[in-house]
């Protein structure tokens, strides 16, 4: 946790807005069509977002929980840097899962694209 005690590391000086470079570590998983492009699209999609991907891990592919009928998930951690107020990463990553395509309609079920903030 940041030194402000809000939950993310400040990394850099405030911008023209006033808004913080807030460092932030999230998981993407895929299990529905072609699971290594849809990280590459969500990799354009969060910098047109003002997200920027820094580091990416190598990808894991694990067994579905709970919803067994479904195909397994390939996922990967990826560490990123955002402009944007602290609340406004997570409506980022979501408004690229749903501009992607990607919807929730079961608890875990099948996903385009998941990305979960993790820190």
């Amino acid at each position: 946790m940041g030194e402000s005690g809000r939950g993310h590391d400040e990394v850099g000086s405030a911008d023209d807005r006033g808004w913080l470079k807030r460092r932030f570590i999230c998981r993407w998983g895929s299990n529905v069509g072609d699971r290594v492009k849809n990280f590459a699209r969500g990799c354009w999609g969060v910098g047109d977002a003002g997200v920027r991907v820094t580091r990416g891990s190598s990808f894991y592919e694990t067994e579905p929980v709970d919803f067994l009928e479904q195909a397994w998930f390939l996922n990967c951690a990826v560490e990123g840097e955002a402009v944007v107020p602290g609340a406004g990463i997570a409506a980022s990553l979501r408004g690229i899962e749903l501009q992607m395509g990607s919807r929730k309609r079961v608890a875990k079920g099948p996903r385009l694209i998941d990305m979960d903030i993790l820190l």
